[in-house]
């Protein structure tokens, strides 16, 4: 029995699924700021390895029936096969399958995936969150910390890169930016790198969110 959180409410014809908390809240957030009236649901599956089991959980539900556009992300990674890991599962529940990421493919149940960051790149979602960053005059300074880190022998695994720049971003919002006497006092309170995207200095209007935003337009086609 799923979660009321993981239930596919009532009315809702467009369903995203998305991999964690902290994807399901950058949906959020993007939502707010496109296409902000749009009825289209979020639900997390638990990560790429729960994701068949959720979503026969879904498909399950009495609501589904109702669902005309699926929309599922995940993450790259960095050892490849993300793409042809989800195809096999939507196959195998006799779900279309998409030939490449972006696309949404079927007649009555249309099924699109992304793969985050860009739809081919490896990474993940805080690959993409870092690339919105980079103009950010701070950036450079996260650079340069894990540049003195490799001299001292602290050189993080590759697929902990993303997530270590972040949160030396984030640290550094705490002493630098978050605390600039212009800032608003709410942006003085912001410890998650998944709350950087609600400051107010942050935009959504960077072309790095572009592929997600033309994802997001697929899914809400007629």
């Amino acid at each position: 029995m799923a979660s009321d959180s993981a239930q596919i409410p009532n009315g809702i014809t467009r369903l995203l699924l998305v991999e964690g908390d902290s994807d399901k809240e950058f949906f959020i957030q993007l939502k707010k700021h496109h296409q902000p009236n749009a009825q289209w649901h979020i639900l997390t599956y638990g990560g790429t390895s729960n994701f068949r089991t959720a979503l026969k959980a879904f498909m399950s539900q009495n609501n589904f029936k109702n669902i005309t556009h699926l929309g599922i992300v995940r993450d790259a990674d960095f050892s490849g096969g993300a793409f042809q890991s989800i195809q096999t599962t939507l196959r195998e529940q006799s779900l279309p399958a998409p030939n490449i990421s972006q696309q949404f493919l079927g007649d009555m149940l249309k099924v699109g995936v992304y793969i985050m960051p860009d739809a081919g790149s490896s990474g993940m979602l805080e690959t993409l969150i870092w690339e919105a960053l980079q103009d950010d005059e701070i950036a450079s300074c996260v650079y340069q910390y894990f540049e003195c880190l490799a001299t001292k022998g602290i050189v993080p695994k590759q697929e902990r890169i993303p997530k270590a720049h972040l949160r030396a971003y984030v640290t550094a919002l705490m002493v630098g930016k978050s605390v600039d006497e212009k800032a608003p006092s709410k942006d003085k309170d912001k410890n998650y790198y998944s709350d950087v995207y609600k400051m107010s200095w942050w935009t959504w209007d960077k072309p790095e969110f572009n592929g997600i935003k033309a994802f997001l337009a697929g899914l809400l086609a007629e």
